[in-house]
């Protein structure tokens, strides 16, 4: 996830409409169901003559993300324009009123953009569907930018509009984002390619609802005229340059006007053809055969003609997909009639039954199928003041998840911070998958066990507010419970991660790593990454609260005695170091406590004398303490190196390294840092240096 401004949205959806009809409200819903919810969604309504103003407000009122813009009646352009005018995201993303969106689309695209700083758009293949809520072909654009760029360069869009999210400083660098009338997207990208790659998930995040009255089946020949004079424009002055905005409008509106007095208004030939492409896409030889069955009035003879053959002869079909296909990145594959259905809540048949769109909006919003769902997983997580970027990634890691029904419980263990606070209240807002528990400043381990308390799920994990999860990782570590029955307990591979997000290496555990031999003398899994069965847990016992730090080292070696602890082989959790965590700013103590959680025969002890010391500080004046076999000065210079290693300044850690090696020469340790900021550099031994 993004390091964004947090006071912000992450991601601006917009959406111009007009007599949105039936569709609009799964449109809508399937934006405000999306697993990432930090989001802010801008609706223009341009002079609607239906319902959907209402239905507009009523959404408006209910959900704090929704921005509804009355733009009178001005078009489609004017209303895209005032869309990104008003976003505040540093991601764009689009919707059309009629279409429908896969509730991990955002996330997804969030992510894809975040790992490829090179590209500024990115789509995903998108599903055709038609009126009754029928997937029946694939678009499939090409994930390769240089094949992409190939299409554009031979005259075809392979980018569908509603299926986009788009870097804002892009936009933010044209004079007009979107010009003319029609085709207002395809001269968009071709002016973004300057700006950097193109980028595409190959998965079908997007249902775009074809029908018979949408935008892009009217006015054939004037949006083909239209299409050829983009291409022949940019291509003449290479695509990525920019044409000045006035000629550009003044072009385009002499093509529209051009158009609509050359062409006959029911463009029968244009119609029946594209009816005749459809079906050969969709490898649909019902569709062939009622096109060859009608009047020659309403198809022509040679078009019928063409059917006939091609109805009777699955190779032909074939061939003529592959020929279409052949050297071009764009791929258009029918769907198995089995799987067309598109199973979930946001699919809405604009033909059948009755009712309003009011009574539409009723059900969908109040009556969906997740409203009743009892969650599969709570995750834990606790907060005290933590940094809005490191809270923001960690909150939105889970809520991203693959598995969907989880619920997500948040301590609030007394934070002062305004910006902490905040976040907190606007997540708990907009969605109904957050818990928040505001308590005064208890410390870690009871602000733990007061999130126990409320978590409803059979199985609990633990999420650190500083760290992130893979969006898999709770689906593979339910699973491994579900098919290890013996385990109470299961965590993971961890990616070690600097302050700034950075990953380092992975953190691998040996599967013999949790035999109480090998875990009495460390911990080797991140505390974040564990995943307990409730009932095992109600059987240890919570966090024992003795342990101000190290509670999950305790825990663990506590579990250890009753149950097989699992491990899922892959990195599934990101773990962050950095001079603010509370192992760093504490670690002195941390070590104190964690000998507490393996001496099991001294445990009682050392928790007495350490309960009496509130800080590392207060350890200065305790030489005495019999735990204490180190160096104070030295080990807090050696923390030093190692935080200017993890967040890659080798130069500096060389420098502390060496006046480390200057101050305790006779410190074998000491020159194992300087060793360490020596071959640091060296990305595939770096795993190995902090073993």
């Amino acid at each position: 996830m993004t390091n964004g401004v947090t006071s912000l949205p992450l991601v601006s959806v917009i959406m111009p409409v007009r007599n949105g009809g039936r569709p609009l409200v799964a449109a809508i819903e399937s934006i405000l169901a999306q697993s990432l919810i930090n989001f802010e969604f801008i609706i223009v309504e341009d002079g609607s003559t239906d319902e959907t103003a209402a239905i507009l407000a009523e959404y408006q009122r209910i959900d704090p993300r929704v921005v509804v813009i009355s733009d009178g009646s001005t078009g489609i352009t004017p209303s895209l324009n005032r869309a990104v005018a008003a976003a505040r995201g540093e991601f764009i993303a689009r919707q059309d009123a009629d279409d429908t969106s896969q509730i991990l689309r955002l996330a997804e695209q969030v992510r894809y953009l975040d790992n490829h700083r090179d590209c500024v758009l990115c789509c995903s293949w998108v599903r055709f569907v038609n009126e009754q809520g029928e997937g029946y072909l694939s678009f499939r654009p090409s994930t390769k930018n240089r094949l992409l760029i190939k299409d554009f360069e031979r005259g075809l869009n392979p980018i569908v509009h509603g299926s986009v999210m788009i870097r804002r400083s892009a936009l933010s660098q044209l004079s007009r984002v979107y010009r003319g009338g029609h085709g207002e997207d395809l001269d968009l990208w071709l002016r973004c390619m300057k700006f950097g790659d193109f980028g595409v998930i190959p998965r079908e995040l997007y249902f775009y609802r074809v029908n018979s009255s949408g935008l892009s089946l009217r006015n054939l020949a004037a949006q083909r005229s239209l299409r050829d004079f983009i291409y022949a424009t940019h291509k003449d002055r290479q695509i990525g340059v920019e044409i000045a905005d006035a000629e550009y409008e003044q072009s385009v509106s002499n093509i529209l006007s051009d158009a609509t007095r050359s062409f006959p208004p029911s463009q029968v030939f244009s119609t029946a053809q594209r009816e005749l492409r459809d079906a050969i896409r969709t490898d649909d030889p019902g569709r062939l055969k009622a096109l060859a069955s009608r009047e020659t009035a309403q198809v022509p003879l040679s078009i019928r003609l063409f059917a006939s053959m091609l109805a009777g002869s699955s190779l032909l079909r074939g061939l003529i997909r592959l020929a279409h296909d052949w050297g071009r990145g764009l791929v258009l594959k029918p769907v198995p009639q089995r799987s067309r259905r598109i199973e979930g809540p946001w699919i809405v048949d604009s033909t059948a039954g009755s009712g309003t769109m009011m009574a539409e909006f009723n059900k969908m919003r109040f009556a969906t199928p997740q409203s009743n769902r009892s969650p599969r997983v709570s995750v834990l997580m606790a907060v005290h003041d933590e940094k809005p970027t490191f809270l923001v990634q960690a909150i939105e890691s889970i809520l991203t998840q693959t598995v969907e029904s989880l619920e997500l419980v948040i301590v609030d263990d007394g934070s002062t911070s305004e910006e902490t606070r905040g976040i907190l209240k606007r997540y708990s807002e907009i969605t109904r998958r957050i818990k928040l528990i505001s308590t005064e400043n208890l410390g870690l381990t009871k602000a733990l066990n007061i999130g126990l308390k409320h978590c409803s799920a059979e199985f609990i994990a633990r999420q650190d507010s500083d760290d992130w999860s893979a969006p898999q990782r709770l689906e593979s570590q339910l699973r491994f419970l579900e098919n290890h029955p013996e385990c109470g307990i299961v965590g993971s591979f961890a990616t070690i991660c600097n302050g700034v997000g950075e990953r380092l290496w992975v953190k691998r555990i040996a599967p013999n790593a949790f035999s109480m031999s090998k875990l009495t003398k460390v911990n080797p899994v991140a505390h974040g990454s564990l995943v307990f069965r409730k009932q095992f847990l109600s059987e240890i016992g919570p966090y024992d609260e003795r342990f101000r730090l190290a509670q999950d080292y305790e825990i663990l070696v506590r579990a250890a005695s009753r149950s097989r602890i699992g491990l899922v082989m892959e990195p599934l959790y990101y773990l962050r170091k950095h001079s603010s965590a509370r192992s760093v700013v504490s670690f002195l103590m941390q070590r104190l406590f964690a000998k507490a959680a393996r001496d099991l025969s001294n445990r009682d002890s050392i928790l007495l004398q350490l309960n009496s010391i509130k800080s590392d500080y207060e350890i200065d004046n305790w030489a005495e303490f019999e735990q204490l076999k180190w160096d104070i000065d030295f080990e807090r210079a050696a923390m030093a190196a190692d935080l200017e290693l993890l967040n890659c300044n080798p130069c500096s850690a060389l420098a502390v390294a060496m006046n480390l090696v200057f101050r305790f020469p006779f410190n074998h340790r000491a020159w194992a840092r300087l060793v360490r900021a020596i071959l640091f550099p060296i990305k595939p031994i770096r795993p190995y240096l902090f073993r």
